[in-house]
């Protein structure tokens, strides 16, 4: 069987090549390193981040310019990912 191990930036690099949205709170106190180490696989030129003022929650209609931002990124994950689909 195959060995299982973490993958990280410093060992790994970018491996995740396709279009991504990161969207995490400044203030998320459960998982507070996950959206920055899983936004560092993902290659640079490909991915869009995030950062609402909650904590580990997704943003809702107390902050409407945090909805907003939010979907502005994922809109832009999906034509990119729709753009690369037909080159």
């Amino acid at each position: 069987m195959g060995r299982q191990r973490e993958l990280g930036f410093e060992a790994d690099g970018e491996p995740i090549g396709i279009p991504t949205a990161h969207i995490w709170g400044a203030n998320d106190n459960l998982y507070p390193t996950f959206g920055p180490g899983l936004s560092k696989l993902c290659r640079s030129d490909l991915r869009d981040v995030f950062i609402h003022d909650g904590g580990h929650e997704i943003p809702g209609p107390k902050d409407q310019q945090a909805v907003l931002e939010a979907v502005q990124i994922i809109n832009r994950a999906i034509e990119r990912a729709t753009a690369l689909q037909y080159m």
